[in-house]
């Protein structure tokens, strides 16, 4: 009889439920001292599990880690042992995904936030009384291969996600519109004051990678079942209005990726570092201190490997597609917008000492009413993510594909066996889209 084929992940895969075998205390023990700068630490143990849930990230395996150290000689600052609680984001061993990843660029990118941008941005900050939202980071691996980051778990400081079925609610959104704010606005300061770093470690650093000319094929075809499967699920609310978008799904979506690929330019008068990947599981927050208090003292932003150069209007864009409500977005979007995000940015350039800069420049950059033409210039880019990103982003956990089994074709959009085209059909998404679709068509995105 044939040699039966082993089932499962190798010991030293990177897979969904399954911890790596290289992933020990000598792995720790490296971390940590390159992170501390403290070559005598030695580890004593580790506990390593899953991050994450199913459907919770995409384009990473995450895991997270309790490791227990001491100093060479047994002693580390009059205790025994001190105790680590890391996070480690890995590249997936499956193949389509890591080829997808490595195309994309995803961790280089991340990479070179913690390493490049983010030390300039501590840098700006000294002595100026401005929080930076992000953890601090200990080690990274780039090889396209092996590909890792380490850094703290926040949890363990009493940082938790919000419920991303749920979406934010206006105390939450306030708090991200906030925390992106000062991203926006480092990297803004940074161009302003000093524009060569910023060119050789931002500009240079983060181009376009997904909707770029260079992947517009691969994007096309995605962007046309995305579009052709979304007209076909509301084609059959059988209401008018829908007939109607359904159509003009059908119409545009040949040309729906140019029209993205144009808006993304890193160009643009008012281009800034963006996320990239802005929504409601990539921001943990933290509450403040008794019982029942439930709006957020503090919020730190993650995932940084979709990050791109260019209007802000983008992120913003992304985050009001897939991570809230029709009634907070009704009642609550375009006061927070203003109040937390268009305010916080010019707060946090000010606290740089950019602000007069900034005026200097442009009398209308960054102006509120400049960001309000900037919101409506990308309701295609919000239209793009609400087809695409939000089916998968508002999956329950049951209903996600599995990423570590997923072919080539089927990232790509080749297979006519697509894993995410039920996704359309789930009952939240349906609920969000429609919302969704009604302020597209007040927007006058359909005609």
């Amino acid at each position: 009889m044939p040699e039966e084929v082993p089932v499962g992940p190798a010991p030293g895969d990177v897979a969904f439920g399954h911890v790596p075998d290289w992933m020990d205390s000598t792995f720790f023990e490296k971390s940590l001292r390159a992170g501390l700068e403290d070559p005598g630490l030695r580890v004593t143990g580790n506990d390593v599990r899953a991050a994450t849930g199913k459907g919770e990230n995409y384009v990473s395996i995450v895991y997270a880690a309790r490791v227990t150290t001491v100093k060479k000689d047994g002693e580390r600052d009059g205790k025994d042992e001190e105790e680590h609680h890391l996070i480690i984001k890995c590249l997936p061993s499956n193949k389509a995904r890591r080829l997808m990843s490595n195309n994309a660029e995803f961790f280089r990118k991340e990479v070179d936030m913690y390493e490049m941008v983010f030390p300039e941005y501590k840098r700006l900050a000294i002595g100026r009384g401005v929080t930076l939202p992000w953890p601090r980071h200990y080690s990274t691996l780039l090889d396209g291969e092996g590909d890792y980051l380490v850094m703290d778990d926040l949890r363990v400081a009493g940082y938790v996600m919000t419920d991303r079925l749920a979406g934010l609610d206006p105390a939450h959104l306030g708090a991200a519109l906030r925390a992106l704010a000062k991203f926006h606005a480092f990297s803004y300061a940074l161009q302003l004051k000093e524009p060569e770093v910023f060119r050789t470690k931002v500009y240079d650093r983060f181009p376009e990678t997904m909707f770029a000319y260079k992947s517009e094929e691969m994007m096309d075809m995605f962007i046309k079942q995305a579009y052709g499967d979304t007209a076909d699920a509301i084609r059959e609310w059988g209401e008018p209005k829908h007939e109607m978008i359904a159509d003009w799904m059908h119409a545009v979506k040949g040309t729906s990726v140019r029209q993205i690929i144009e808006l993304l330019s890193p160009d643009d008068p008012g281009a800034v570092l963006n996320h990239g990947d802005f929504w409601v599981n990539n921001m943990l927050f933290r509450y403040p201190s008794g019982e029942g208090a439930r709006e957020p003292a503090d919020v730190r932003l993650l995932d940084f490997q979709i990050a791109r150069v260019c209007s802000p209007a983008a992120d913003l864009s992304y985050l009001l597609a897939t991570s809230i409500t029709k009634v907070v977005r009704e009642a609550h979007w375009e006061a927070l917008l203003q109040n937390a995000y268009h305010d916080t940015f010019w707060e946090t350039l000010e606290a740089l000492g950019a602000k007069e800069i900034a005026k200097a420049r442009s009398s209308e950059l960054f102006t509120w009413p400049w960001l309000q033409s900037e919101m409506r210039r990308f309701l295609p880019f919000a239209l793009c993510t609400s087809v695409t990103t939000a089916t998968v982003v508002l999956a329950e956990s049951s209903d996600a594909p599995d990423m570590d089994t997923m072919t080539e074709d089927q990232l790509l959009g080749k297979d006519l066996n697509n894993p995410f085209a039920h996704l359309v059909k789930a009952k939240l998404y349906q609920e969000r889209l429609r919302g969704l679709l009604d302020f597209f068509l007040e927007q006058g995105v359909f005609q």
